[in-house]
């Protein structure tokens, strides 16, 4: 049996508010939202990974 996933997806705006509660300094929000709505919060994620600080699991910029 498949198990089901519960977690809500979040919308582009909820993606940018929540890399910034995690630290990302973003100098122009409309130019972050076109990123995210045309190349996506997980195609990106791979490039801000290198940003994180120790431990990385704790998502901090």
């Amino acid at each position: 049996m498949l198990e089901q996933y519960t977690k809500p997806p979040l919308s582009h705006e909820e993606q940018l508010q929540l890399l910034k509660d995690r630290g990302l300094l973003v100098e122009d929000d409309s130019k972050a939202m076109h990123l995210l709505h045309h190349i996506s919060y997980y195609r990106l994620s791979c490039y801000w990974h290198l940003l994180l600080q120790q431990p990385k699991y704790l998502h901090r910029f």
